[in-house]
């Protein structure tokens, strides 16, 4: 490969280099990267130093006086970064190999986005190029096929070599961490570099399918926007670290220059979106949806405008420039995000707590990502790594935040869907008492009123008066219904009462049946007062009316034992049977009734535990409702502990915010 300088000094060189060590002038020499037992070497802030020219086209001989003469500056950082360059660089290091072997090193330019680069080693006067290379040409044309820049050098045991780097990053960030590598152990570092990049990847790709199936089957377009999101990210991280060039577009290098800032702004783009939607901004703040809309216009324009205008061909105004607006923009997107999720955490959306974590990863690496290629925060090595784990917990949050909202989302479709049922109930409920009640009362009265006058024979008034009986018994059975399906009793009676008189009524109805087997149920409470709003104890109540319809139907039991034990903490609810018991994965009749327990056990924030006969367990009826004591016996049937907490949070997540 051809080098973009002379390799090989002139004789007017020799007669500078001569008389400038004839003379003895200044040098600045930085110090000596030393090579003994470790496999890897960093540089410190004066391992090295640096000259900066005005022209591309000064020669190697020019640069080599110029180190001579004590025109070199140390660079004072281990990781070199001068923000925007304006001019052309040039680094010295010496390596000393102190070790007892010769040494075969790798150079590692871990910066996969400079333009222009040359390493030249200079040992007994004579100075060679050792390759160079960048993104202005073809990624099939380096040496040695790695994500970074790459260089080779051989050292003999004792042997002090000098190196100078040229860099060509004029308009753009230039960070310039350098590490060197034994050869033998290079491939083994590669190697889990590349297997640390491919699972960090495949993670974040596996997120990205998952979303996008969940889209396809809820059709709930934020699903699209968060899969495309983790996609963009990835395509954004393969672009700024090399990995996008080596296997996508390496026969294109002219894509390397907009790759980055295209795939960044719309990252941000689609970072918006999941804001405006997860927090439904359009109807809850129309001012931060329309600021958001804005933003998202100017990160397009500028998402576009590299591949519109080849920033390749301009200088260093229109490249400073472009890319100070592109950052600027990107920060005051990310803040305007994070200011719209700390207002909806405030107001109390549980989402925009798990969402504000998460951006306030986001917004820190983005700020510190910009300040870096502002040049204002030191350059630092292992950037990728540290920016992959902030990524894969930004990811882990955000995506725990939308399937909780996804959760909730389910919550609030049951809630709606109990909110209809309990308004069938008193649409039926009055409709029982308005009318059939109404109806039998009338027809009541009126046999009474033929009773009263004693008309017709006597077997005629025994007759009458069996009709009275019976549409007696109708009305009072058409009452039972009715109080018991409408919720208006709920704000007039306890959660104990409500459940004592609707189990007496049960046991009731359960004794006029003319069976060969008696069915006993038993209730007990400790009879505390709890103050339960109206909705959890509705909630409460159609749990127990569940339970008891179950053992009813489909337990083939001849008693139960219904308890409700009320604790400091909570409401106990425990319901024990002796009949065949039943297994939770039940399907029809049953297993929805199962279904809906539990959901409405989600609901009042509780939880649900069923033990199926043949295990030894503690038994309701011999149970301290004062303690959380066990006893154990043998046991058959089935029995099932719900626990509710006595504090009223029921439906508080379902906010406005949320969904």
């Amino acid at each position: 490969m051809q080098s973009m300088f002379s390799s090989k000094p002139t004789k007017r060189f020799y007669c500078y280099y001569f008389v400038i060590s004839l003379l003895g002038l200044v040098q600045v020499h930085a110090g000596s990267i030393v090579i003994s037992s470790p496999s890897l070497y960093t540089f410190n802030r004066d391992s090295w130093s640096f000259f900066q020219t005005e022209n591309r086209a000064t020669s190697i001989s020019e640069i080599l006086i110029a180190y001579k003469t004590g025109q070199f500056k140390t660079v004072g950082q281990a990781v070199f970064n001068s923000g925007i360059p304006s001019k052309f660089y040039w680094f010295h290091f010496t390596i000393s190999n102190q070790d007892s072997v010769d040494d075969n090193l790798v150079i590692d330019i871990e910066n996969p986005r400079i333009f222009e680069l040359e390493l030249f080693e200079e040992s007994g006067g004579q100075i060679i190029s050792l390759g160079k290379s960048g993104v202005f040409a073809p990624f099939s044309q380096r040496q040695i096929v790695y994500k970074n820049f790459l260089f080779e050098s051989f050292l003999k045991k004792g042997q002090p070599k000098d190196y100078f780097l040229f860099v060509n990053q004029v308009g753009h960030t230039l960070i310039l961490p350098i590490k060197i590598f034994k050869n033998n152990v290079f491939p083994m570092i590669s190697f889990r570099n590349y297997l640390i990049d491919g699972l960090t990847y495949g993670v974040l790709f596996f997120v990205s399918i998952l979303s996008l199936l969940f889209f396809i089957n809820t059709s709930h377009s934020l699903y699209l926007i968060y899969g495309l999101y983790v996609l963009t990210a990835i395509a954004w991280f393969l672009s700024y670290f090399g990995l996008g060039f080596q296997y996508i577009w390496g026969n294109h290098p002219g894509f390397c220059t907009p790759s980055s800032p295209f795939l960044a702004c719309m990252n941000i783009i689609l970072n918006i979106q999941i804001c405006q939607q997860l927090l439904r901004l359009n109807k809850a703040s129309p001012s931060f949806y329309k600021a958001g809309n804005v933003f998202k216009y100017l990160l397009l324009a500028t998402a576009l405008f590299p591949i519109v205008v080849n920033l390749d061909h301009y200088g260093y105004s229109l490249n400073n420039g472009y890319l100070v607006i592109f950052l600027i923009l990107i920060m005051a997107s990310i803040l305007m995000v994070l200011f719209s999720v700390l207002l909806y955490t405030i107001k109390g959306s549980t989402v925009a707590r798990f969402y504000l974590i998460s951006s306030f990863l986001k917004v820190g690496s983005i700020f510190n990502l910009a300040l870096l290629e502002l040049g204002i925060s030191p350059g630092l090595y292992n950037m990728e790594g540290l920016l992959q784990i902030g990524i894969l917990i930004e990811i882990t949050i955000l995506t725990y935040a939308i399937a909780y909202r996804y959760t909730i989302y389910r919550l609030k479709t049951f809630q709606q869907v109990i909110a209809a049922q309990e308004e069938e109930r008193q649409k039926i409920s009055r409709e029982i008492h308005d009318s059939i009640s109404n109806s039998l009362s009338a027809i009541k009265y009126a046999v009474l009123n033929l009773m009263g006058n004693g008309i017709g024979p006597a077997n005629s008034k025994m007759q009458l008066e069996k009709i009275a009986n019976e549409i007696n018994s109708v009305q009072k059975e058409a009452r039972n219904i009715s109080h018991f399906m409408t919720p208006d009793y709920i704000r007039q009676y306890s959660l104990s009462e409500i459940v004592k008189q609707y189990v007496e009524n049960v046991q009731e109805k359960a004794g006029k049946k003319q069976t060969e087997n008696t069915f006993t149920i038993h209730f007990s409470t400790n009879e505390q007062t709890v103050k339960f709003s109206d909705l959890a104890k509705l909630n409460t109540f159609r749990v127990v009316q569940e339970l008891i319809a179950n053992i009813l139907t489909h337990s083939k039991a001849t008693n139960a034992d219904i308890v409700l034990s009320f604790h400091k903490n909570g409401l106990v609810i425990i319901s024990e049977d002796n009949g065949v018991g039943f297994d939770d994965r039940s399907s029809g009749e049953m297993g929805q009734g199962i279904r809906n327990i539990k959901s409405r056990v989600k609901m009042l924030n509780g939880t649900f535990s069923h033990q199926p006969p043949g295990k030894k367990t503690f038994f309701s009826r011999f149970t301290d409702l004062s303690e959380d004591t066990d006893q154990t016996r043998d046991r058959t049937g089935s029995l099932i502990v719900i626990k509710i907490p006595i504090r009223d949070n029921t439906h508080q997540r379902l906010s406005q915010y949320d969904y």
